[in-house]
């Protein structure tokens, strides 16, 4: 008998929102604003795309003017960074291994 778990990291098992937060805060800042929780509040539920449009609204850009930062770096922040595991996932994992 075979049997699976399939879980989803971004934000279930692991929280990533400071990740993203770290990331479009660096891509805000290389346009020349500061990026603050309460704007990112508002990027909750939000596709990046969207977010990148939304942050560089902020910035008085326009999506031409933008490259690959939001992504890249929410990457960057993820990698360079032991990820946070959510409340009680520690020992689902280990009762599921």
């Amino acid at each position: 008998m075979k049997s699976a778990i399939i879980l989803d990291l971004d934000g279930v098992i692991c929280d990533t929102a400071h990740f993203h937060f770290l990331a479009w805060h660096r891509l805000a800042a290389e346009y020349g604003y500061e990026l603050t929780q309460a704007d990112n509040e508002q990027l909750k539920g939000v596709s990046r795309a969207d977010s990148l449009t939304f942050i560089l609204g902020l910035a008085n850009k326009t999506l031409s003017m933008a490259g690959d930062g939001g992504i890249g770096g929410y990457q960057e922040e993820g990698q360079a960074t032991t990820l946070h595991l959510q409340a009680g996932e520690e020992k689902f994992t280990a009762k599921a291994s």
